[in-house]
């Protein structure tokens, strides 16, 4: 049996030159989907590390921290140092600044500044000390003296700074010089020991004690039972799913790179049927001989799985590669998101390697299951015709089966996994009914054309021919247009919704960012309006709640009021009586305009019951959020970082007002801040839809490769046509038709499944995974780009070969009827 495997297998290697090109469309596709794959996995990995390890701050694994309870009583040290003589060592004090500094160089930054009690954390374990921290050496071998500020090494190559870089405050103040280390929990954060830290800025007050150990849930009780009044024990939110990376960017990705691998999988298959039944009388050859039919099935498989393996590993490194190339344009957009920089260009090889190769051989095994399987079904007949891809009624019976069962599983859904699942039969449902459809309406097509016209009629006739020829060419085609139509109308719908909101909800005619906010507003010049955005944090449910004041001026009501779409009882919202709640919220806890929920907001014990007066849009935010009036945050502390200008003077003035203050601070006009915002949202979605246009060129590859093929076996059809005087351009002109019509078709009947794809991305996917969803804008333009670029693509690349054929002699055509 070996014996007979491996002679086989040298005979098929022998025909490598002759099925070169079959052999290259496998290649090609297994090379594609794996590259596509390996450059997602990778990059979604490294920024979701990047991300979790920014949110879980200096020492991860910390989940309870001592805070203070109002500002007006704030955590001190004397605080701190009660308790640790109260025997609660595992307390670390925190404190911090942000400050703008400036480099050797001249160059300003307004940074993070961390300090933490490097005393304290000497009386750790350090084996428990460099787990928590996730530096590459302990803290409590950072944090002695002599003093060093510590830098994360992707923030530092992010913003310029380089090792022992002096660092100073515009006050002068010189920092500790700068040291780059491993630690990508830092993020954005200078780390230095608290002692320098409070002696230069002359700090009296902590921002928190991290509680610092694996201790059971009685001893955090007890430490509960002896703070102070003035003083509370908060829980710390984990970084979980839906938050973090897990956004927009994330699951696009992911499932255009399914799609993706989906299309290459029927290039892979459409390809091996190609070759096999370009093989077929090697195959009865080897058998009249006396190989064994499994030894010839062996075979088979054993040249897949070798050059899969092959395929995969070069997937691999070419994956990796476009994950570089992009990581820079990834670690900027997660900076900009999410306020962290990680290194996006550590790549565990061996397990990606393995990992690529193991959903390879899986993919190619279910792929390639048909071609082997048809090789015993093939081997005893007596023609070298391949056997027919399935009738029409199996397509439709089977592409009925799956949309039902897509529909069933939608209706039943409670996960998100499910709903991916029933997205992906849906794709497949209608990629079978598409395919079913395609040769009943070409049919349909023929019969209208008037016989008088006979070259028109064998172009509309043979199509259905090449239809069935090339079916599986025109699953992966089908799958593609669908993805294609579908993405496009979900972006161009998110992009129309956002934009229509960011127009509703920019009301000032200047926004202010600065961590400095309050000292502007104390200098507002006459002729200015400004309007402060406050935070504060309130607790719904035990669980922290960021809560945002809302002016009650006419032009901000308004601008709500076409935002939120429904009637807002201004008067209840302005007695505090009732709230105003983002999509999230409302997803999440199950409320709707009139419900009651019970908020806890700062300086109180107990909740109070709101009602929800509206919910609105938030797009792009992963947290819930509440607003109140400006009037209810005159109880309790906040922060401001946004300042709305309303103004009449010109940009150059408010420049000069700000400028006078002393403080950094970011201007922008409100058309300026609508361009750079939309600006962020291309740049988001550039990547999906790179994604996007490689599914639709392998597709392509794919149908292209399929119809060459197929118009190198038809040669006899056409050397009988140019033998009745069909001139070569007829010829041209006529197989143009009945490629373009078929194209065209396939095209029609995969637009109404792209725009159902899209409107269940929206409306399930969406707030399935995010907790708000947007409406569904179909606009014309959109549709007819997406066909007319897809015919467009389809159209230069037939040309190519057809136009090529028919610059065939009449001899040269005739050749092939001897």
């Amino acid at each position: 049996m070996m014996h007979n495997t491996t002679q086989f297998l040298a005979t098929l290697l022998k025909r490598y030159r002759r099925d070169g090109l079959r052999l290259m469309l496998v290649f090609a596709a297994v090379v594609i989907g794996n590259a596509g794959l390996v450059t997602v996995i990778v990059l979604n990995d490294a920024a979701r590390l990047s991300v979790e390890q920014g949110n879980r701050g200096i020492l991860s694994g910390v989940y309870h921290q001592v805070v203070a309870k109002t500002s007006s009583q704030p955590l001190t040290k004397s605080d701190y140092a009660t308790l640790r003589r109260a025997g609660f060592e595992q307390l670390v004090a925190t404190a911090s600044v942000r400050t703008p500094v400036l480099t050797s160089e001249g160059e300003e930054h307004v940074l993070s500044i961390q300090g933490i009690d490097s005393s304290a954390i000497l009386g750790l374990q350090t084996s428990q000390s460099n787990a928590r921290t996730g530096a590459d050496v302990p803290l409590d071998g950072l944090l002695q003296p002599p003093y060093q500020t510590y830098i994360d090494k992707g923030f530092a190559k992010h913003i310029g700074l380089s090792e022992s870089a002096l660092l100073t405050t515009p006050e002068g103040k010189g920092l500790p010089t700068l040291k780059v280390i491993n630690m990508p929990t830092l993020g954005r954060t200078l780390l230095v020991d608290i002692a320098p830290l409070s002696a230069r800025f002359a700090l009296s007050e902590l921002d928190a004690l991290l509680v610092v150990s694996d201790s059971p849930q009685s001893d955090i009780s007890q430490l509960h039972n002896a703070l102070p009044s003035h003083l509370k024990l908060s829980t710390l939110i984990d970084v979980t799913e839906g938050q973090g990376i897990g956004s927009g960017f994330e699951l696009n990705l992911l499932a255009m790179t399914l799609l993706m691998y989906i299309v290459c999988l029927f290039v892979v298959l459409n390809a091996l049927q190609l070759l096999h039944a370009d093989r077929l009388p090697v195959y009865r050859i080897c058998r009249q001989l006396g190989v064994p039919l499994r030894a010839i099935v062996t075979g088979c498989l054993v040249e897949l799985v070798i050059l899969s393996l092959l395929c995969a590993l070069a997937g691999v490194f070419v994956g990796v590669y476009f994950a570089k190339a992009l990581a820079p344009s990834i670690t900027e957009l997660l900076s900009g998101l999410y306020g962290v920089t990680g290194d996006l260009n550590a790549v565990a090889m061996v397990p990606l390697i393995v990992k690529t190769m193991l959903i390879t051989l899986v993919g190619v095994s279910i792929a390639s299951w048909l071609p082997l399987h048809g090789i015993n079904t093939t081997l005893g007949r007596l023609d070298t015709e391949p056997a027919q891809q399935g009738k029409v009624t199996g397509w439709l019976t089977g592409g009925g089966c799956l949309l039902a069962a897509s529909g069933v599983f939608l209706m039943l859904s409670t996960s998100l996994m499910i709903s991916l699942l029933a997205m992906g039969m849906l794709i497949l449902g209608g990629m079978a009914l598409c395919i079913g459809l395609i040769p009943v309406l070409l049919g349909a097509l023929k019969h209208r054309v008037n016989a008088s016209s006979p070259l028109l009629h064998w172009g509309l006739s043979h199509s259905v021919k090449i239809s069935a020829y090339s079916r599986i060419a025109f699953c992966a085609f089908v799958i593609a247009v669908t993805a294609n139509i579908g993405m496009n109308l979900m972006v161009t719908s998110f992009r129309t919704a956002t934009e229509q909101w960011l127009e509703h909800r920019l009301v000032a005619d200047y926004y202010v960012y600065s961590d400095y906010a309050g000292q502007f507003i104390s200098t507002e010049p006459a002729g200015v309006t400004i309007t402060s955005r406050k935070r504060t944090e309130g607790e719904l449910n035990s669980a922290p709640i960021p809560i945002y004041s809302y002016p009650l001026s006419a032009p901000f009501k308004h601008a709500m009021q076409k935002s939120a779409q429904t009637a807002i009882d201004w008067q209840a919202f302005s007695k505090g009586t009732g709230v105003l709640i983002n999509q999230q919220l409302a997803y999440r806890e199950g409320l709707a305009e009139g419900d009651s929920l019970m908020l806890t907001v700062p300086n109180e014990a107990t909740p109070t019951s709101l009602r929800v007066l509206a919910v609105y849009p938030d797009y792009g935010n992963p947290a819930s959020q509440v607003l109140m009036p400006d009037a209810a945050f005159s109880s309790f502390e906040f922060d401001i970082t946004v300042l709305g200008i309303t103004t009449a003077g010109a940009r150059a003035d408010i420049e000069q007002w700000l400028d006078s203050v002393g403080q950094p601070y970011r201007l922008y006009d409100r058309q300026g801040l609508i361009a750079l915002s939309l600006n962020a949202f291309d740049r988001t979605f550039l990547i999906t839809d790179g994604l996007n246009i490689v599914t639709l060129l392998v597709a392509t590859f794919s149908l292209l490769t399929s119809l060459l093929l197929f118009s190198m076996e038809d040669q006899p059809t056409r050397a009988l046509l140019r033998s009745l005087g069909v001139s070569a351009k007829q010829l041209r002109n006529a197989m143009l038709l009945q490629y373009g019509v078929l194209c065209a078709v396939a095209m029609l009947l995969a637009l109404p499944f792209g725009v159902l794809l899209s409107f269940l991305l929206i409306n399930v996917i969406n707030v399935q995974a995010f907790q708000w969803s947007y409406p569904l804008t179909i606009p014309f333009s959109t549709l007819t780009g997406s066909l007319l670029v897809t015919a467009l693509v389809i159209m230069l690349a037939l040309l190519i070969p057809i136009n090529k054929l028919s610059k065939n002699s009449l001899a040269e055509e005739l050749r092939c009827l001897r």
